[in-house]
């Protein structure tokens, strides 16, 4: 659990500052069945306790992740991410979103990216960059 809250508290300060640049940060454990993790609700509450002003822009799972981590992996740098649901939080003001990335209910991924970007791969747009 510690190592899965340190990445959480990682990534919520790194969301804090609108000046910060892309970052992706993946648990080597993670995805463990059995293992304590952070959850999607515990990354939300998490999150959102970190930053009073941050909202979840998006919330996906099932064919709808897979579609928008399949598209994640394929901008430049490719990426060989693997995960089942990822949650997108946003700021006002600060121009690049959190995308956590889970597998089997745990956090695996986090990384961080143009809100314009993260918008368009949602709407199924191709190169988002």
């Amino acid at each position: 659990m510690i190592r899965s809250i340190a990445a959480a508290a990682m990534a919520a300060a790194v969301f804090l500052s609108p000046a910060s640049v892309p970052v992706a940060t993946v648990g080597a454990d993670a995805g463990a069945t059995g293992r304590d993790c952070a959850n999607p609700s515990a990354a939300i509450a998490y999150v959102l306790a970190s930053n009073p002003d941050a909202r979840v822009m998006d919330h996906l799972a099932g064919d709808l992740a897979a579609e928008f981590i399949r598209r994640l992996n394929d901008l430049p740098p490719p990426t060989d991410w693997i995960a089942d649901e990822a949650l997108i939080f946003e700021k006002p003001r600060v121009p690049v979103v959190l995308v956590v990335l889970f597998r089997e209910g745990c956090a695996v991924i986090h990384t961080q990216m143009p809100r314009e970007a993260a918008i368009r791969l949602l709407a199924g747009g191709g190169q988002a960059l």
